[in-house]
């Protein structure tokens, strides 16, 4: 049986990312990096990593940047997706919130100190290990501290999804937008950005309240476009694992359950949400662009509104939303309307609080 879902219109004028020059040796190098450690052991495994196409959706974040730095993002997002598939989306852990605290627990400890002797075997500890060894050694101590800070964040995010599965407690609109752009790496990917154009944001310019409203909208974006075309995918699993597709802690979801809506008006409702802060993220951004910031800065801006593109132009080639265990291609037919570059005609504040103050920055 086929899952239909059409995903409405989404503001967005940027421009399309361009390709990065060396994707071919990128994605080649990101599935064997992963078959090195022992994380696509199955073929299945091979095809669902595959399906993520991570070379392209990191590579184009940076086009011109050199190879090498790229493989670092390109191989964290492969290995993030097989983390998602396989401890926090599905398995033991993703229904014990308890175990993935301990999970979670020793994949800090060896990203953090490079050492996996004192931790259970798990095929993923010496792979992030590594990886963080590699990152520290190609970047400033500040981006390689960011990044791990990064993760943490994705962890304690992943843990308030799994606490709502378990605890059958359910999550609010309001309180989830605070949790997503964790949830969904949304400002680490900003970082593997920065960290492959070689980047040196002042910190003083990366606080400023305009600086971090325009980065944090963006991660925002990011994790919510998700959220729209991922839709499927995760409903699909809750079903197949006993769950309460409704009480799934996620936007559509949440937003049925909230306004006693159906599947099609939560998901136009939320492309209305995120539309408003497309919206915002632009006039911002252009704001931005008068301040006397770095260089630096004004590149990172650049990138973060580029990334949102970059995933939108990603997604419909990523047969992991259509094939969502590598062994059933047809189980999901996304219907994509395109983008737009009409801005919406509601622009006032979102009434959310992890949001609102984006309209007040000046």
């Amino acid at each position: 049986m086929t899952i239909r879902f059409e995903i409405p219109p989404l503001y967005c004028p940027l421009p399309p990312p361009r390709p990065h020059p060396d994707e071919a040796l990128l994605e080649k190098r990101g599935l064997d990096h992963l078959e090195a450690w022992g994380l696509t052991a199955d073929p299945v495994d091979r095809v669902r990593a595959a399906h993520t196409r991570s070379h392209e959706l990191m590579a184009r974040m940076t086009p011109d940047a050199p190879a090498d730095p790229v493989q670092l993002s390109v191989d964290w997002a492969y290995m993030a997706f097989a983390l998602d598939d396989r401890r926090t989306d599905s398995g033991p852990s993703s229904a014990d919130t308890t175990a993935l605290c301990l999970w979670f627990s020793g994949l800090d400890y060896a990203g953090t100190t490079l050492d996996t002797t004192p931790l259970p075997e798990d095929v993923f500890y010496p792979a992030v290990a590594d990886l963080s060894a590699r990152i520290r050694a190609a970047t400033t101590p500040a981006l390689w501290r960011r990044w791990l800070t990064e993760n943490k964040a994705m962890a304690w995010a992943a843990l308030w999804e799994t606490s709502h599965r378990t605890s059958g407690r359910l999550a609010g609109f309001a309180t989830f937008l605070t949790v997503r752009p964790d949830l969904g790496m949304g400002l680490g990917t900003l970082v593997c950005a920065e960290i492959a154009a070689g980047l040196r944001v002042p910190e003083d310019e990366r606080n400023d309240p305009l600086v971090r409203a325009v980065t944090q909208a963006a991660g925002l974006l990011i994790t919510l476009d998700n959220d729209l075309y991922s839709f499927p995918r995760e409903d699909r699993a809750a079903r197949l694992a006993g769950r309460d597709p409704l009480a799934e802690p996620t936007p559509i979801p949440i937003l049925m359950r909230e306004h006693r809506s159906t599947v099609a008006e939560a998901a136009l409702r939320l492309v209305l949400i995120r539309d408003r802060i497309m919206d915002r993220a632009l006039r911002l951004a252009e704001r931005a662009a008068s301040r006397p910031y770095s260089d630096d800065t004004r590149a990172l801006l650049g990138i973060a509104l580029a990334v949102v593109r970059d995933h939108l132009d990603w997604a419909p080639r990523a047969a992991r939303y259509t094939d969502p265990d590598g062994t059933h291609p047809d189980a999901i037919d996304l219907r994509w309307n395109g983008l737009t570059a009409t801005p919406p005609a509601d622009d006032r504040p979102l009434p959310y609080p992890a949001v609102s103050w984006w309209w007040d920055v000046d």
